[in-house]
């Protein structure tokens, strides 16, 4: 009976978390609207979504709230940089810069993760954060 409350006890926190981070995609996602990024409105609810849809374990909860992978889009979407901005090895501020990218360059997203985007421009590869882009109209 402990093992079960425990393992209870680690789901309503994973739920917890999950809800947090939803609020989070959908507060982001409100001012991708206000700025008229639709496509970027668009993914985040869809992250929002996928946080909220229950889950069939606690396992299952916490590999939904702790595992972040990357996720390919179909086609490479067109963006330019909006400002001087570092391009990462991976998807974290932690992560070490690869190079640095200035105002205006056109990169091409081609997949994302959490709030991370990787792009690719000319034949170098990384990832930037999502505000740091825009379509390239």
């Amino acid at each position: 009976m402990m093992l079960q409350s425990s393992q209870k006890a680690a789901a309503t926190v994973t739920r917890k978390q999950s809800l947090k981070r939803a609020g989070q995609f959908l507060t982001m996602a409100d001012s991708e609207l206000d700025g008229e990024n639709y496509e970027g409105a668009a993914y985040l609810v869809g992250k929002a979504r996928e946080l909220i849809q229950p889950t069939g374990s606690a396992s299952d909860a916490i590999r939904s709230a702790t595992a972040e992978t990357e996720e390919k889009f179909f086609s490479p979407i067109n963006m330019k940089v909006l400002r001087r901005s570092n391009v990462r090895e991976n998807a974290s501020l932690q992560a070490r810069v690869l190079f640095n990218l200035d105002v205006s360059t056109q990169v091409q997203a081609i997949a994302y993760k959490d709030s991370w985007l990787k792009i690719q421009t000319g034949n170098k590869t990384g990832w930037i954060y999502y505000k740091l882009v825009d379509l390239d109209r």
